[in-house]
């Protein structure tokens, strides 16, 4: 909206809609089909932390192992991270990178795939790591399946996640600060559920596919209004 303004918008013609997402069935209805997706995956009971981002240089992947690195040393072995999404090219060194660092056991590249809900459903934690986001459907999608989120400070991220509510923003491109929001988050369950909970309520208030067609709905009548006055 401010690009638009610089340019020379009309500020009574440029709202500011939020993108709309499905709400899946709510994770305590979905219990059967999560224990067996864990099964297929080879998955422990020890937390799953899951990066749903094309593997691009911008969307921070290579910050994200390196945080789990100073995580692994907090909180020990049990725990593994599903990073999902096409391989633009970078994916050999990500690789490299949690071997060389002792976790590749722990990182799983899971590529490309169809069965994002599963996985999240699978999991216990979101993260995304970007340089540079616009406003992540990803985030929506993670809140929406009761996970708690830790973002980058960039883009629409901290207008989708609630900084302390329904997850954690931290600084881009400092996996110190990841690492301290992840472990915090790993060693209480309590907090991941009563967070998970507030992001779920989030995007049923505010980002539900309901929500964004209200928006549109009220925008489109708003500028009847003013051309038949």
């Amino acid at each position: 909206v401010a690009d638009l303004l610089r340019e020379g918008a009309d500020p009574a013609r440029t709202p500011l809609l939020y993108n709309g997402i499905g709400v899946p069935p709510r994770r305590q209805e979905m219990a059967g089909s999560r224990t067996g997706k864990r099964a297929e995956l080879g998955l422990g009971q020890g937390p799953v932390i899951v990066c749903v981002a094309n593997l691009i240089p911008y969307k921070g992947h290579s910050d994200l192992i390196d945080a789990m690195a100073l995580v692994h040393r907090a909180v020990g072995d049990d725990w593994t991270l599903m990073m999902i999404g096409r391989d633009d090219g970078i994916g050999p060194g990500l690789v490299d990178r949690a071997e060389e660092a002792g976790l590749g056991t722990h990182i799983r590249f899971l590529g490309e795939r169809s069965d994002i809900q599963d996985l999240l459903q699978v999991s216990d934690l979101f993260v995304l790591p970007s340089h540079e986001e616009g406003f992540s459907n990803a985030i929506l999608e993670a809140m929406a399946a009761e996970l708690p989120v830790v973002a980058a400070n960039v883009g629409g991220n901290p207008q989708a996640v609630e900084a302390g509510v329904s997850g954690m923003i931290v600084p881009p491109r400092n996996p110190q600060a990841m690492a301290a929001a992840i472990a915090k988050l790993l060693q209480d369950g309590g907090l991941r559920r009563e967070m998970g909970a507030a992001g779920r309520r989030r995007v049923e208030d505010k980002f539900s596919l309901r929500a964004c067609l209200d928006e549109y709905d009220a925008m489109y009548r708003s500028l009847l209004a003013a051309g038949s006055g």
